[in-house]
Formats: C-alpha cells, structure tokens, sequence
C-alpha cells in the first residue's frame, strides 16, 4: 500500500494493460510507462516518480524502456518483475515469472489457543502457493469450475482450499458472506454462473 510500481503493459487497449492497472491501483500507486518512450525518457521518468517496483510484460517490443527499467532498478536497488500472460484463452490474465518474495513471510496466523496462549503461525509465499496446486488437484478443480466460498477467509482452511485452490487453477470463485443453508440453496440455483 503506498508503493509506486511502474508498468509496461503490451501497445494500446490490451486486457494485460487494463487489468495491470485496475489490480495495481486497487492497492498501490500505478504508473503505466509508454513503449514508445526513449531510454532517457524512461529513465527520467522512473527517477522523478520514485518508482519502487517496475513490471515489465513478457514480449514487449520497447527495448529502450526495459534497458532503462533494468538501469534504474539496479542502480537503485529497486525491484523489478517479469510477466508472461495466463494463456490466450484467458486475455487479460498473467503470471510472474517468479514469486515475489517467495521465502518471505506472506500471511500470519494464529492457532486456536485452546490449549495455552495461540500461537502464531507464518506462511510463505511459496509455501502457499505449492499447497494451494495440490489442494486444487486432490479437490479435482480446474480453470472451468466455478467454485463456492463460504468457508471462513480468516481461517487457513477457507484461504487456501476456498480462494487460492481456486485461483491456482483459473477457476472462478462465487462469494457468500456468512454460511445460511437457504442462500446457499439459492445460489446453487440462482447464480450465473452456477457453482460446479
């Protein structure tokens, strides 16, 4: 929250570019960078908004942009990522190509304390990310599922078998607040799309 990550998204109105955008700025600050600028452009532009981390979109045609993008991260130790897209049965959708601090903590958790003072339990990114891919292969869910989340979100259990499960595949999610039988009764036949 409050980082300044510049992006480089493919050429005109592409579904990367808009979802780069809605995904960055929906928790930092965003700064789309133009393939079309020079080196020096690139580079001054990076240095005046204090650019703290730079996504660059794998085949990306703006040579100059990504050897100013590369310049300033390493000269100012700033982070940089690359992205490839999801698939092209999935515009809009793309993936890192390597974790974001993946042997960083990424989610903290408390045990139930039933026994003595809850502990707390950190998970890494990698971690969870693994654990989400088995759990969506033993529940046997795909990128054409439509799962249902009920399960509480502040609870390992609907974090990973209900959200990243999920995601790991492509497949969607259908949110329910609090679990009542009637409305989940009424989702499952109300919801378009309908939960697999």
């Amino acid at each position: 929250s409050g980082q300044i990550v510049a992006y480089m998204a493919p050429s005109g109105g592409s579904a990367e570019g808009a979802v780069a955008f809605l995904t960055i700025a929906a928790q930092a600050c965003a700064v789309p960078l133009s393939t079309t600028m020079t080196q020096a452009e690139a580079l001054s532009a990076l240095k005046q908004l204090q650019v703290e981390h730079v996504i660059l979109f794998e085949g990306v045609n703006a040579k100059n942009v990504i050897a100013a993008c590369e310049e300033y991260c390493q000269i100012n130790n700033k982070s940089l990522h690359h992205v490839s897209p999801f698939s092209s049965q999935h515009p809009g959708l793309f993936k890192f190509k390597h974790s974001l601090n993946a042997h960083d903590d990424c989610l903290l958790l408390r045990t139930s304390g039933t026994t003595s003072m809850p502990k707390v339990v950190p998970l890494k990114q990698k971690d969870l990310v693994l654990n989400s891919t088995i759990l969506a292969d033993s529940i046997g869910i795909n990128e054409f599922d439509v799962t249902y989340s009920v399960m509480p979100l502040d609870h390992i259990g609907g974090i990973s078998a209900s959200i990243l499960a999920s995601l790991s595949v492509g497949a969607a999610i259908t949110c329910e607040g609090l679990y009542n039988p009637q409305l989940m009764a009424e989702a499952l036949v109300q919801s378009n799309p309908k939960p697999t």
